[in-house]
């Protein structure tokens, strides 16, 4: 139909793209884009898939003019992350309207499950059932984070928050990794009583999210277990061209709500929201998750900080019976957490050199001989929090030339009502640029 295909690479003149051309005249167009988007992809990498998608835009605009519907955007936004920060930004965007209708948003995380650090491992074998909250182990919810108190009322009224209830405070440890008698000192009653967790585990926080943003639109996609790579801005057609696993899909905005680290590595570190990003620095920790055959009732707390008596790093920084939590298994299950300066020299090694090495941390720690372990597992956060955020005064960055957000608990501080806070302000600003009702 005079389509002009003179002076184009190529390898733009194969089969997979000749395909395409027959199913701009077929009506078949969608379709044949996934299929030969995803074969370039295969055979050329990922800049080619955004140079092809580029050109598939070109060619739709010459066979089906400027006002054909195939040059839509496939979402109005994408959002990169489905953690607090990511969950926060899709709870807002959920409730707009673009040009009249619903939003189309699509959400990525490359996890199984959605929450981040506020999530719950359940394992199931022979010896029984076990669950660790071997993220985030409580939230609190602060004056200066309105939102989030919001938010955390509405989970608590919903029956996905509770308060832990359990017997937390602060413990000193000696030079020699033992726990310094009668040092224990409970968190005062106040304190106490706002320490909150998810309720039956942390994972149901980014369940009920989910749940309520289907209730208010049928315009979202979640996509978990799915990598984001290779965002390019197409400024010709003014939209984002993103790889989300083996397709190519297209955003008028694109929200990137994840680690300073991720941020970086799929943003560049010259881009706007890079630059600020590059700058964060965040701790490694590795988490121990253990369970015994009989419960540990010699400890008469349920879990504490640990602060070195003698000015020298702990091995252990935070000690946990997770099983004190509301809606827990009965299993004597604890989470062990340790130090910044035991972790980061450590990050390298293996998890069952990590798991062995803390068990015997902990062990010592107690001073006793402990029950037989039912289970025992080590887990690595590489970014378990930023040390240095510059807890911008927006709480995210912005670049309104390439319709672009970046933010999370990196932008705006280091605890998980800072990544809800700065997800909300994300959020915020896609709705300005794209003027979203």
């Amino acid at each position: 139909r005079g389509l002009k295909l003179a002076r184009v690479p190529s390898w733009l003149c194969t089969t997979s793209f000749m395909s395409l051309a027959a199913a701009l005249v077929s009506g078949m167009l969608p379709q044949s884009i996934m299929h030969c988007t995803s074969r370039v992809s295969t055979a050329t990498g990922r800049w080619r898939v955004a140079t092809y998608a580029s050109a598939v835009g070109r060619l739709q605009g010459e066979a089906l003019g400027e006002s054909g519907d195939a040059r839509q955007p496939t979402f109005d936004v994408a959002i990169v992350g489905g953690g607090i920060a990511g969950l926060a930004a899709l709870s807002r965007l959920a409730k707009t309207r673009c040009r009249n209708r619903p939003t189309r948003i699509l959400l990525v995380e490359q996890g199984r499950g959605l929450g981040g650090r506020v999530c719950t491992r359940r394992v199931e074998d022979a010896n029984g059932v076990f669950s660790f909250d071997h993220g985030c182990q409580y939230f609190t919810a602060k004056p200066t984070q309105p939102n989030f108190r919001a938010a955390v009322e509405s989970w608590q009224g919903a029956g996905c928050v509770a308060p832990w209830g359990g017997v937390v405070g602060t413990a000193q440890v000696d030079g020699d990794g033992r726990l310094v008698e009668q040092t224990f000192a409970a968190f005062p009653p106040s304190k106490a009583a706002s320490l909150m967790v998810g309720f039956p585990s942390m994972s149901a926080i980014g369940r009920h999210v989910i749940d309520e943003v289907k209730k208010v639109s049928e315009s979202v996609t979640v996509r978990t277990g799915t990598k984001a790579a290779a965002p390019v801005w197409d400024s010709t057609n003014s939209q984002w061209q993103l790889q989300v696993g083996d397709e190519v899909v297209t955003a008028s905005a694109l929200a990137v709500a994840t680690s300073a680290g991720i941020c970086v590595r799929l943003l560049g570190e010259h881009s706007m929201a890079g630059e600020v990003a590059r700058k964060v620095n965040s701790n490694v920790c590795w988490a121990v998750l253990v369970a015994f055959s009989e419960p540990l009732s010699d400890i008469p707390w349920d879990a504490a900080l640990l602060e070195s008596a003698s000015g020298e790093p702990t091995s252990i920084a935070w000690v946990s019976r997770n099983s004190s939590k509301p809606g827990r298994s009965e299993s004597e299950c604890w989470i062990l957490q340790a130090s910044p300066e035991w972790s980061n020299p450590r990050a390298a090694c293996h998890r069952d050199d990590v798991s062995g090495a803390l068990f015997k941390e902990f062990r010592r720690l107690l001073g006793c001989e402990v029950s037989e372990t039912a289970y025992l597992e080590a887990f690595r956060w590489n970014n378990a929090f930023p040390l240095n955020s510059p807890e911008l005064p927006d709480k995210c960055v912005t670049d309104h030339k390439q319709c672009l957000v970046a933010g999370g608990d990196w932008a705006a501080g280091n605890r998980v009502g800072d990544a809800y806070e700065s997800g909300v302000a994300v959020a915020a600003a896609v709705e300005a640029m794209l003027e979203l009702q």
